[in-house]
């Protein structure tokens, strides 16, 4: 049996979870009931789960110095009177009017301001997870995640961003499959799914997103990700979708501690250098004056892919030709962004080079172009070898792109 932490999970499923025979601490972390108290180390448990269903939500019509609501202070709505009122707001000088939904989710910065320190909180939640290797498991259930203005609760020390959707056809995955193969009773993915993973993790605190190995759980046809795993130093972080049984759920996962992060092993192992299996799915290899469009490129991939990518791996000090000789030899495919900037800067063309030199040396493809700002006859007048490679176009726009790529990626 194992020892379990709940974070602001709803009594429904830490009841089952201690009928199972678990030991369970259910501690409050603010978005439950708007105030922290977790009192005890994450480090000390076996899993970390977070099914909350019932959010602490206040009144964003009535934000401002005379409603009682703002950055670092709000008025909790009793849960009897919370309800899914919307409005059109304008968002900017010139920002198209969007819908929002009346009653928000407590934010982070409310929660701090309103309240003394718990002696633990997200920060420790994030070291049991990448230091001490605790697996930990969030529900996405439409009651917060659709209160939340598309910004993640800050549960773990981790967030990403997030968006409503209304997908019917989804397909699950064959990392969620091995997980979820033998659960008796079937559990079943609620439809519709109500929310889509839109970004890559960001640890709080950071401005960047962070480079953790993930792996798609659930999507739909479109290839929005509905579902992620991701291995996170020692341990490994699940979203799950909300299903139609978050507590039984639960209970098999559980049941399953091992396999949260053994499902994991063969990137722990290319991260260690002893799998021959390349680190990273794709590099992407551009030139420094194209970053507008290759920053928009990177985090349409992130999610779905293995990326290696200098703004998401290179840091302060790094040795920049080791890091990228890495990159590049740890990569099954090249994507090559070909742009008039690019056939004028040496570095990119180098990396280009090495590409084609692995290619050469074990006969499999590795270069996916992408044509940006340049034409055929322009691509050709700058290399004919290059030119007769079928890429895709960005001005095709990054869905078609990175479909392009998903497809080139899956197919060998």
């Amino acid at each position: 049996m194992a020892d379990i932490l709940c974070l602001d999970t709803t009594p429904s499923t830490t009841k089952a979870l201690q009928a199972s025979g678990h030991t369970v601490v259910a501690s409050l972390f603010g978005y439950s009931v708007g105030y922290r108290s977790l009192t005890e180390s994450p480090q000390d448990f076996d899993l970390i789960v977070c099914d909350m269903r019932h959010p602490a939500c206040f009144d964003m019509f009535k934000w401002g110095p005379y409603g009682g609501n703002d950055n670092y202070r709000c008025k909790i709505v009793p849960p009897s009177d919370v309800t899914w009122e919307t409005r059109l707001v304008q968002h900017g000088m010139t920002g198209t009017p969007r819908e929002d939904v009346r009653y928000a989710l407590i934010q982070e910065s409310q929660i701090e301001h309103m309240n003394k320190p718990s002696p633990f909180g997200p920060k420790d939640v994030l070291n049991a997870i990448t230091l001490a290797g605790i697996p930990a498991v969030i529900f996405l259930n439409p009651e917060w995640l659709l209160r939340s203005g598309g910004s993640f609760p800050n549960f773990i020390g981790m967030v990403w961003r997030t968006a409503s959707v209304h997908s019917r056809k989804i397909l699950i995955t064959e990392s969620f499959t091995t997980l979820i193969q033998d659960w008796q009773p079937p559990i079943q993915i609620s439809i519709p799914v109500r929310c889509a993973i839109t970004s890559a993790a960001r640890i709080v605190g950071h401005l960047d997103e962070a480079s953790f190995y993930s792996r798609m759980l659930v999507r739909d046809k479109a290839d929005i990700t509905l579902g992620q795993a991701l291995r996170c130093g020692a341990g490994s972080v699940w979203l799950i979708p909300a299903t139609d049984d978050n507590a039984a759920a639960a209970v098999q996962l559980a049941a399953r501690i091992d396999l949260l992060t053994e499902v994991f092993a063969n990137a722990s192992a290319v991260a260690n250098g002893s799998d021959s299996n390349p680190q990273w799915d794709v590099f992407i290899c551009h030139a420094s004056e194209d970053k507008s469009y290759t920053d928009d490129l990177y985090r349409a991939l992130e999610p779905k892919l293995r990326v290696w990518y200098d703004t998401g791996i290179l840091t302060m000090g790094d040795d920049q030709r080791k890091k990228i000789d890495e990159g590049l030899r740890n990569s099954r495919f090249g994507v090559v962004v070909l742009s008039p900037n690019f056939f004028e800067k040496n570095w990119p063309q180098s990396e280009l080079g090495a590409l084609m030199s692995l290619q050469s040396a074990d006969g499999r493809k590795r270069v996916l172009p992408i044509w940006h700002n340049i034409d055929a006859a322009g691509l050709r007048s700058l290399s004919p070898l290059l030119a007769n490679i079928e890429g895709a176009k960005s001005s095709d726009g990054i869905a078609a792109t990175v479909k392009s790529i998903l497809a080139a990626v899956k197919k060998q």
